[in-house]
Protein backbone atom coordinates (compact mmCIF):
# COMPACT_ATOMS: atom_id res chain seq x y z
CA UNK A 1 0.00 0.00 0.00
CA UNK A 2 1.59 3.32 -1.07
CA UNK A 3 1.62 6.55 0.96
CA UNK A 4 2.33 10.10 -0.14
CA UNK A 5 5.88 11.30 0.51
CA UNK A 6 6.06 13.03 3.85
CA UNK A 7 2.61 11.93 5.00
CA UNK A 8 2.41 10.58 8.55
CA UNK A 9 1.78 6.87 8.91
CA UNK A 10 -1.38 7.64 10.89
CA UNK A 11 -2.91 9.04 7.70
CA UNK A 12 -3.13 5.54 6.20
CA UNK A 13 -6.67 4.58 5.21
CA UNK A 14 -8.53 2.36 7.64
CA UNK A 15 -8.96 -1.19 6.40
CA UNK A 16 -12.52 -2.54 6.29
CA UNK A 17 -13.38 -5.00 9.04
CA UNK A 18 -15.30 -7.44 6.85
CA UNK A 19 -15.55 -8.70 3.31
CA UNK A 20 -18.50 -10.40 1.56
CA UNK A 21 -17.74 -13.55 -0.41
CA UNK A 22 -20.14 -15.44 -2.66
CA UNK A 23 -19.91 -19.16 -1.93
CA UNK A 24 -20.08 -21.93 -4.49
CA UNK A 25 -22.62 -24.51 -3.32
CA UNK A 26 -23.73 -27.80 -4.83
CA UNK A 27 -27.12 -27.82 -6.58
CA UNK A 28 -30.05 -29.18 -4.63
CA UNK A 29 -30.86 -28.67 -0.98
CA UNK A 30 -28.86 -26.53 1.40
CA UNK A 31 -28.28 -27.75 4.92
CA UNK A 32 -27.55 -24.84 7.27
CA UNK A 33 -26.53 -25.26 10.91
CA UNK A 34 -26.32 -21.86 12.66
CA UNK A 35 -24.22 -21.45 15.83
CA UNK A 36 -26.20 -21.43 19.10
CA UNK A 37 -25.54 -17.70 19.45
CA UNK A 38 -27.11 -16.83 16.10
CA UNK A 39 -30.20 -14.80 15.32
CA UNK A 40 -31.95 -16.22 12.25
CA UNK A 41 -34.37 -14.24 10.10
CA UNK A 42 -36.55 -15.61 7.31
CA UNK A 43 -37.80 -12.89 4.95
CA UNK A 44 -36.91 -10.25 7.58
CA UNK A 45 -38.93 -12.03 10.28
CA UNK A 46 -37.35 -13.79 13.27
CA UNK A 47 -37.32 -17.56 12.89
CA UNK A 48 -40.20 -18.94 15.00
CA UNK A 49 -37.96 -21.59 16.56
CA UNK A 50 -34.62 -22.04 18.28
CA UNK A 51 -31.66 -21.97 15.86
CA UNK A 52 -31.04 -25.54 14.75
CA UNK A 53 -30.29 -27.49 11.57
CA UNK A 54 -32.18 -26.02 8.60
CA UNK A 55 -32.75 -27.64 5.21
CA UNK A 56 -34.06 -25.54 2.33
CA UNK A 57 -34.41 -26.06 -1.42
CA UNK A 58 -36.66 -25.95 -4.46
CA UNK A 59 -36.68 -29.73 -4.98
CA UNK A 60 -36.55 -31.52 -1.64
CA UNK A 61 -37.20 -35.25 -1.79
CA UNK A 62 -39.03 -37.34 0.81
CA UNK A 63 -39.59 -41.02 1.49
CA UNK A 64 -43.33 -41.69 1.67
CA UNK A 65 -45.08 -44.38 3.71
CA UNK A 66 -48.72 -45.19 4.43
CA UNK A 67 -49.68 -43.90 7.86
CA UNK A 68 -50.49 -47.45 8.96
CA UNK A 69 -46.82 -48.39 8.62
CA UNK A 70 -45.64 -45.94 11.30
CA UNK A 71 -43.57 -47.19 14.24
CA UNK A 72 -41.93 -45.13 16.99
CA UNK A 73 -38.63 -45.18 15.06
CA UNK A 74 -40.31 -44.02 11.85
CA UNK A 75 -42.36 -41.38 13.68
CA UNK A 76 -39.09 -39.95 15.01
CA UNK A 77 -37.89 -39.50 11.42
CA UNK A 78 -41.16 -38.10 10.05
CA UNK A 79 -41.56 -34.52 8.87
CA UNK A 80 -44.10 -32.36 10.70
CA UNK A 81 -45.83 -29.04 10.13
CA UNK A 82 -45.36 -26.28 12.75
CA UNK A 83 -48.46 -27.47 14.65
CA UNK A 84 -47.07 -31.03 14.85
CA UNK A 85 -49.36 -32.62 12.24
CA UNK A 86 -48.34 -34.51 9.13
CA UNK A 87 -48.00 -32.45 5.93
CA UNK A 88 -51.14 -32.98 3.87
CA UNK A 89 -51.89 -36.00 6.05
CA UNK A 90 -48.94 -37.93 4.61
CA UNK A 91 -46.18 -39.70 6.48
CA UNK A 92 -43.07 -38.19 4.89
CA UNK A 93 -39.51 -38.90 5.99
CA UNK A 94 -36.86 -36.40 5.02
CA UNK A 95 -36.07 -34.06 3.44
CA UNK A 96 -33.18 -35.17 1.24
CA UNK A 97 -31.17 -33.17 -1.20
CA UNK A 98 -27.44 -32.93 -1.61
CA UNK A 99 -26.36 -35.84 0.64
CA UNK A 100 -26.90 -39.62 0.72
CA UNK A 101 -29.14 -39.83 3.78
CA UNK A 102 -32.10 -41.14 1.78
CA UNK A 103 -30.41 -44.51 1.29
CA UNK A 104 -29.59 -44.76 4.97
CA UNK A 105 -33.13 -43.92 6.10
CA UNK A 106 -34.62 -46.26 3.51
CA UNK A 107 -32.66 -49.11 5.09
CA UNK A 108 -33.90 -48.07 8.54
CA UNK A 109 -37.53 -48.07 7.35
CA UNK A 110 -37.13 -51.41 5.60
CA UNK A 111 -35.75 -52.98 8.78
CA UNK A 112 -38.74 -51.60 10.69
CA UNK A 113 -41.61 -52.56 8.38
CA UNK A 114 -40.05 -54.88 5.78
CA UNK A 115 -40.86 -52.58 2.85
CA UNK A 116 -38.61 -50.05 1.14
CA UNK A 117 -40.47 -46.70 0.89
CA UNK A 118 -40.83 -44.85 -2.41
CA UNK A 119 -39.55 -41.36 -3.08
CA UNK A 120 -42.29 -38.74 -3.20
CA UNK A 121 -42.33 -36.03 -5.88
CA UNK A 122 -39.89 -33.15 -5.25
CA UNK A 123 -41.29 -30.10 -3.48
CA UNK A 124 -40.00 -26.74 -2.33
CA UNK A 125 -39.67 -26.24 1.37
CA UNK A 126 -37.87 -24.98 4.43
CA UNK A 127 -37.24 -27.30 7.36
CA UNK A 128 -36.08 -26.38 10.84
CA UNK A 129 -35.20 -29.70 12.38
CA UNK A 130 -38.12 -31.95 11.39
CA UNK A 131 -40.57 -29.06 11.10
CA UNK A 132 -41.71 -27.87 7.67
CA UNK A 133 -42.17 -24.11 7.47
CA UNK A 134 -44.16 -22.42 4.69
CA UNK A 135 -44.24 -20.50 2.44
CA UNK A 136 -40.92 -20.99 0.69
CA UNK A 137 -38.50 -18.21 1.75
CA UNK A 138 -36.89 -15.60 -0.43
CA UNK A 139 -34.07 -14.68 1.96
CA UNK A 140 -32.54 -16.38 5.00
CA UNK A 141 -30.11 -14.38 7.14
CA UNK A 142 -27.93 -15.86 9.89
CA UNK A 143 -26.40 -13.31 12.25
CA UNK A 144 -24.00 -14.93 14.76
CA UNK A 145 -23.42 -13.37 18.14
CA UNK A 146 -19.74 -13.01 17.20
CA UNK A 147 -18.10 -13.00 13.76
CA UNK A 148 -15.79 -15.76 15.01
CA UNK A 149 -18.79 -18.12 15.41
CA UNK A 150 -19.24 -20.78 12.75
CA UNK A 151 -22.24 -21.64 10.55
CA UNK A 152 -22.05 -25.00 8.79
CA UNK A 153 -23.25 -25.10 5.17
CA UNK A 154 -23.45 -28.58 3.62
CA UNK A 155 -20.95 -29.83 6.22
CA UNK A 156 -18.41 -27.03 5.59
CA UNK A 157 -17.75 -24.43 8.33
CA UNK A 158 -17.89 -20.68 7.65
CA UNK A 159 -17.23 -17.89 10.14
CA UNK A 160 -19.34 -14.74 10.13
CA UNK A 161 -22.73 -13.79 8.72
CA UNK A 162 -24.55 -15.83 6.07
CA UNK A 163 -27.24 -14.64 3.66
CA UNK A 164 -29.08 -17.04 1.35
CA UNK A 165 -31.11 -15.36 -1.41
CA UNK A 166 -33.54 -17.42 -3.51
CA UNK A 167 -35.15 -14.46 -5.28
CA UNK A 168 -33.22 -15.16 -8.48
CA UNK A 169 -34.05 -18.87 -8.60
CA UNK A 170 -30.91 -20.78 -7.66
CA UNK A 171 -29.66 -19.91 -4.16
CA UNK A 172 -27.02 -17.20 -3.87
CA UNK A 173 -25.07 -17.71 -0.67
CA UNK A 174 -23.00 -14.78 0.59
CA UNK A 175 -20.68 -15.09 3.59
CA UNK A 176 -19.65 -11.86 5.34
CA UNK A 177 -16.57 -12.48 7.48
CA UNK A 178 -13.68 -10.62 9.02
CA UNK A 179 -10.98 -9.68 6.53
CA UNK A 180 -8.36 -11.37 8.71
CA UNK A 181 -10.35 -14.65 8.71
CA UNK A 182 -10.76 -14.42 4.93
CA UNK A 183 -7.03 -13.95 4.42
CA UNK A 184 -6.18 -16.83 6.76
CA UNK A 185 -8.43 -19.10 4.71
CA UNK A 186 -7.52 -17.93 1.21
CA UNK A 187 -3.74 -17.87 1.69
CA UNK A 188 -3.73 -21.47 2.88
CA UNK A 189 -5.76 -22.51 -0.15
CA UNK A 190 -3.62 -20.66 -2.70
CA UNK A 191 -0.14 -21.82 -1.69
CA UNK A 192 1.12 -24.70 0.49
CA UNK A 193 1.32 -23.73 4.19
CA UNK A 194 4.70 -25.51 4.29
CA UNK A 195 6.32 -22.80 2.13
CA UNK A 196 8.75 -20.30 3.64
CA UNK A 197 7.12 -17.77 5.94
CA UNK A 198 8.21 -14.87 3.73
CA UNK A 199 6.35 -16.43 0.79
CA UNK A 200 3.23 -16.73 2.96
CA UNK A 201 3.57 -13.09 3.98
CA UNK A 202 3.89 -11.99 0.36
CA UNK A 203 0.85 -14.05 -0.62
CA UNK A 204 -1.14 -12.52 2.26
CA UNK A 205 -0.27 -9.00 1.07
CA UNK A 206 -1.20 -9.85 -2.52
CA UNK A 207 -4.48 -11.48 -1.42
CA UNK A 208 -5.35 -8.52 0.81
CA UNK A 209 -4.65 -5.96 -1.91
CA UNK A 210 -6.69 -7.92 -4.44
CA UNK A 211 -9.59 -8.25 -1.99
CA UNK A 212 -9.57 -4.53 -1.21
CA UNK A 213 -9.72 -3.70 -4.92
CA UNK A 214 -12.89 -5.82 -5.23
CA UNK A 215 -14.86 -4.09 -2.49
CA UNK A 216 -18.14 -2.76 -3.87
CA UNK A 217 -20.73 -1.56 -1.34
CA UNK A 218 -23.33 -1.21 -4.11
CA UNK A 219 -23.12 -4.91 -5.09
CA UNK A 220 -24.57 -7.97 -3.35
CA UNK A 221 -21.06 -9.24 -2.60
CA UNK A 222 -17.45 -8.15 -3.05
Amino acid sequence: MAFAVGSPLSAAPTLPETIRVQLTVAPGALRLVPPPTATVQVDSQPLPAEPSAMTVGWALRYLRLPAAEATPVIEALAARTPDGSRPEGQLLIGPYGWDGRAGRDRRVVRSEVGVAPALAAPRAGLHVGRRILAPFPQVIEIQPGDLADVTTINDRPYRGRVRVDFSGGDPRVVNELRLADYLASVVGSEIPPSWEVEALKAQAVAARNYALQQLDPSAAFD
